[in-house]
Order: C-alpha cells, then sequence, then structure tokens
C-alpha cells in the first residue's frame, strides 16, 4: 500500500480472518511464562477474538497509507487461483478467553492500531 502497488483480494476478500498484532503475541508468550504453573501443557489460542474480512484489513491499510502513497489506490478483487489450499477458503476467528483467564493477558492492539504503527515504524526507519 505504502509503494502504491496494485492491491487485490481474491474471491472479494469476504474470508474473515482474527489479526493480531506482534506485539501482542510476544506479550502473550512472556505472560505464559511468567505464569508457567498455570500454563504448563494446556492448550491456548492466542488471538484478537475479533473477526475482520480480507477485503476489510486490506482497504483499512489502503486507507492508512492513502497520505504517504503517491498514487491513489483502489483495491481489486480477483477470482481464487486454483489449487489453494482448503485452509485459505475458510473462516477463522480464535477464542483466547482461556489464556486470557489463565495469565491475565489480554490484547491491546486493534488492528488499526497495529496497521498505523507499522506504518510508522516502517516510515521512520526509512
Amino acid at each position: 500500500a505504502l509503494a502504491g502497488e496494485e492491491m487485490f483480494v481474491y474471491d472479494n476478500g469476504k474470508y474473515i480472518r482474527d489479526y493480531i498484532f506482534i506485539t501482542d503475541v510476544i506479550t502473550a508468550l512472556l505472560y505464559a511464562v511468567s505464569g508457567i504453573t498455570r500454563t504448563n501443557g494446556g492448550y491456548y489460542i492466542i488471538s484478537s477474538g475479533k473477526g475482520t474480512t480480507i477485503r476489510e484489513a486490506f482497504q483499512m491499510a489502503i486507507d492508512l497509507t492513502a497520505g504517504y502513497s503517491k498514487k491513489k489506490q483502489e483495491l481489486g478483487s480477483k477470482s481464487l487461483p486454483e489449487g489453494l489450499s482448503e485452509i485459505e477458503i475458510r473462516n477463522f476467528i480464535g477464542n483466547p478467553a482461556a489464556f486470557c483467564e489463565a495469565t491475565n493477558w489480554s490484547p491491546q492492539y486493534s488492528l488499526e492500531k497495529g496497521i498505523s504503527q507499522t506504518v510508522d515504524s516502517f516510515l521512520s526507519a526509512k
């Protein structure tokens, strides 16, 4: 999006994903280690618990980078390519409740905040 390159989604981006910012994942791992007596041997899902379509996520990236890109971007759509794994054409929203309860951890970044921080970090590194 920052480069102003063509962006598109497959199948109109209708599939739902649970996006989580890397800082939240790292923090969750630290919480798991610090609470090892409660988490050891458990199976947990580390996720935001919020679903966003792929189209919405891509559009958010376009919108949040609009002031930095050299040209106006439109989000396109293409047909699904042949040979995709079934895992690509499904919806997923995780439920982090068990981990939150075991550790008192909770995600701190929304998708919008995560994209914004990534853009800011990228631009400040240039």
